[in-house]
């Protein structure tokens, strides 16, 4: 049994229950974390899972994994139903782009008032991050786990990170990783690349007795020196369940507002 203390620090959010998405202010970050029985409500009923595009749908057929499947159509389909509620527009009239790395976004339009989206899936969880203006990342891994520790640590823990790592515990050091890695993984799907980037050459686990940090959107990858440089925040998030997660987002003018939801049965049938 893998003990589900954790020595990292982490952000105390009050999950409120919704039954509808509440207005974005642009000074806002919206968080949701989705259950599993709406979870499963979405891959089994049709229509939502006909709320996948034609592309969505041909990447769901060739998940083989059947839960990992289930996971990918249940998430795409409940970003597509936020999507809708934040936006006011209907799921057959949401235009997306890729940004410059793939990363799924909203086509440019004052129609979609610069929403901007992420979202990641764990063992029968959905966690959203949305905001206005500020480009965001978000990962989550729901406990028990278990990793491979000392392999994880070689390939993702900065030298920094390495002697911090030190003043882990043993009977905590899985979830501790796991934390790091969401850190990791937060930080590459802000800037689009997910994990296909030099994880032990960014800092981001230095100091656990903190539940926040600051970054630079500065890292390395095959064929490009850096991109551009950018000042962004971490937070390591509380969940409403036993876990791991991180948001990273542009830290801009003002320090944001955060609201952190679950979402209720009633939420999925209401019309927008």
């Amino acid at each position: 049994m893998i003990s589900r203390r954790n020595v990292v620090a982490e952000r105390a959010f009050e999950w409120r229950s919704a039954d509808r998405a509440p207005a974005l202010e642009p000074d806002q970050i919206h968080l949701w974390v989705v259950m599993p029985e709406a979870m499963r409500m979405m891959f089994e009923e049709p229509r939502y899972r006909l709320m996948l595009s034609d592309r969505e749908r041909r990447r769901a057929s060739l998940i083989a994994d059947p839960v990992k499947h289930r996971l990918y159509v249940a998430g795409r389909a409940g970003s597509r139903v936020l999507l809708e509620r934040y936006t006011g527009v209907s799921n057959a009239e949401l235009e997306f782009d890729s940004g410059p790395r793939g990363k799924p976004e909203l086509c440019r339009s004052a129609r979609y008032g610069d929403l901007k989206f992420n979202y990641t899936v764990s063992a029968g969880h959905a966690f959203y991050g949305f905001a206005r203006n500020r480009n965001l990342g978000v990962d989550m891994e729901v406990f028990p786990r278990s990793v491979a520790v000392g392999r994880f640590a070689r390939r993702i823990l900065t030298a920094r990170e390495a002697w911090s790592w030190g003043a882990v515990p043993a009977d905590q050091a899985n979830n501790a990783m796991l934390c790091c890695w969401t850190r990791k993984e937060a930080y590459g799907k802000l800037l689009g690349v997910g994990i296909r980037y030099a994880m032990n050459q960014v800092t981001l686990f230095s100091h656990l007795d903190q539940d926040h940090w600051h970054t630079f959107a500065t890292v390395l990858f095959e064929g490009e020196n850096s991109i551009p440089d950018g000042r962004l925040c971490g937070i390591q998030v509380g969940l409403p369940v036993a876990g791991a997660a991180a948001l990273m987002f542009d830290r801009g003018a003002v320090e944001p507002e955060f609201r952190a939801l679950t979402p209720t049965m009633s939420f999925w049938n209401r019309q927008q």
